[in-house]
Formats: C-alpha cells, structure tokens, sequence
C-alpha cells in the first residue's frame, strides 16, 4: 500500500507487501518523487531489514573495519565493542585482555593466570600457602597449622619462632589455652609431669603434686611406710623416727619407754 507521498518509482518500495508508507507525514508532506529525502527514507527503511537499527544505539555504524553485524552479538544490551572477541561483555569494567579468563563474577584482576578468584582478598603469589589458615605467618616453613586441632590465630603465638615445634607431640595445648612459656617449665626435661606446677623438677623421681611437702629435704624417706605427711604438713625429722615406727620424743602425754 502507497501512502500519500510515494507516487511513481516511490511506490516500488512496497510493492508486494502490506507495509504502508508513512514517508508523507514522516518528511513533512514531501510528495515529490525526485525528493533526495524520501530516497533516503528508503535507504532507511532497507537497512531496518537487515535487523540493523544503529538509531536505536550509541554505535557509530560509520567507523570503517567494524562490522555491526557480528552473529550472536546484541550490542543493544550492552554498549560494548562487539570486535572484542571470545570476551563475556557482561563483566562490566572488566580488562578483556586477559583472554580465557571470565571475571564477571567477582572485582578481581583477572591477569592472575590459573588462579581461583573465588578466595578473595588473598595473595596470589604466595604459592603453596592454604588461604584458609587466615592470620597465620606463612613464613614460617614446614608449618602447617590446618592439619592439627591448634589454631594459632587464636593464640598469641608467634610460628615464626624458628626452632620450636608447634606439634609437641603428646601435649595438646588446646586443653589449656595457656602459653607454655608462661610457666617456667622446661619442657625438655623428661619424666617430668607438668602438672606439678611450682614445684622442682629436679628431684627425680619425685612425685610431690599430691602433697605441699619440700622434697628437697635431704635425708629423708618420702616412702616411710604407715606415715602420711599429708595429712599432717609436720616436719617428720623433727620427731626422729626409730625403727619400727616408735617416736623417741613423743610431742603428747602418752607412754613412755
């Protein structure tokens, strides 16, 4: 169907089709049919075919070596260069040179090669480091606080004290959350229980946690069968024991021999 302006040759531009021609009231009541403007018109109107419609964006169809009508690319959603290949435009602000890499999900710098930008905040470039153990020196080698029960970020202890190893075996710090260098006890002297705490560790075979009794006390026999020192926190050598266990001095008005 013609419209008013499409007279003569106009009138082949719809010719088999039900597509009216609005170019009458488009270009102003233009009907001449040399009119430069309604041949124009046309033009537009052929390449709206094509599935082209640069009036509807941003893009300059008129920058030469770019081809606007790149397959599979809707540069109407996006604004983005289409000649940007293998890129996924919906990483907006994104550097599409680091090519195989798809940033989109996350603001992180996707020139780091074979990394997984999931664990954010961590430095790529420490190789070999578990980011999960976070607040940890990962200078201090051979260290790996994640494969024991200790967790040394929540203590003040400082792994990087080279020479010390934080997995004593047979000591479980985790049941005490004190700092073994805040007792005083070696604890390279063997045999020795550590619960004894303040106690001297240098009496050998010794075991005074049970009793406030200094075995530093020379000459005398812990061992003394029937006497509990315990029960009495007296001085035994002040009595004198004799064999058999009789006193010398008894210290109450009893039998004397």
């Amino acid at each position: 169907m013609d419209g008013p302006g499409c007279h003569g040759n106009h009138g082949r531009a719809h010719r088999g089709t039900s597509q009216e021609c609005y170019c009458y009231l488009i270009l102003g009541g233009v009907e001449s049919d040399n009119s430069a403007a309604h041949d124009q018109f046309h033009r537009n109107i052929n390449t709206n075919r094509l599935g082209l419609n640069p009036a509807a964006r941003g893009v300059n169809p008129a920058a030469r070596g770019v081809n606007p009508a790149a397959r599979g690319v809707n540069p109407a959603a996006r604004g983005v260069n289409p000649a940007a290949r293998g890129v996924n435009p919906a990483a907006r602000g994104v550097n599409p040179a680091a090519r195989g890499v798809n940033p989109a999900a996350r603001g992180v710098n996707p020139a780091a090669r074979g990394v997984n930008p999931a664990a954010r905040g961590v430095n790529p470039a420490a190789r070999g480091v578990n980011p999960a153990a976070r607040g940890v020196n990962p200078a201090a080698r051979g260290v790996n606080p994640a494969a024991r029960g200790v967790n040394p970020a929540a203590r003040g202890v400082n792994p990087a004290a080279r020479g010390v190893n934080p997995a004593a075996r047979g000591v479980n710090p985790a049941a005490r959350g004190v700092n073994p260098a805040a007792r005083g006890v070696n604890p390279a002297a063997r045999g020795v229980n550590p619960a004894a705490r303040g106690v001297n560790p240098a009496a050998r075979g010794v075991n005074p946690a049970a009793r406030g009794v200094n075995p530093a006390a020379r000459g005398v026999n812990p061992a003394a069968r029937g006497v509990n020192p315990a029960a009495r926190g007296v001085n035994p050598e002040a009595w004198g024991v004799a064999k058999g266990g009789f006193l010398k001095k008894p210290p109450a008005v009893g039998v004397f021999f």
